[in-house]
């Protein structure tokens, strides 16, 4: 992410900016929450770039059911995280596998593993757009 754009979204959202780049006190929360013990989870990890994300209230912007490792390149990531920047009552996360839906709720995180047993969409947004923040963590 550039500069620039990381400045205008410390404008637009500071509170969530601000709160995104602590990701490791939300690591720690999540390992809490999800009772993962130490030996479950690395004990290094790095941040992939944070990449913002807006999907308008039409009929074709929404992110079918997938996975987010899928090949030798994307391999090493092991936590995707996602930080709604605007509530939106459509435009959920689903997990069709799991019959979880995650409403966007302005300044809520949402993190789980990227592998085949997480499969998710993004449903679309019908009357205001959807913006998020994404990353992974990476094992190193």
């Amino acid at each position: 992410m550039s500069q620039k754009n990381l400045s205008f979204i410390k404008t637009i959202w500071p509170k969530e900016a601000k709160n995104f780049g602590n990701v490791l006190k939300y690591l720690e929360k999540y390992k809490n929450d999800c009772k993962v013990e130490k030996q479950q989870m690395p004990l290094t990890c790095v941040l992939e770039p944070i990449r913002m994300k807006r999907y308008l209230p039409n009929n074709y912007d929404e992110f079918r059911s997938h996975v987010d490792v899928t090949s030798r390149t994307n391999c090493t990531r092991f936590l995707v995280m996602f930080l709604y920047l605007a509530n939106n009552k459509n435009g959920k996360t689903i997990f069709p596998n799991l019959d979880i839906e995650i409403e966007c709720k302005q300044g809520s995180l949402l993190m789980f593993p990227p592998m085949w047993p997480w499969l998710h969409a993004g449903q679309k947004p019908t009357r205001t757009s959807k913006y998020i923040m994404q990353s992974y963590l990476h094992y190193v």
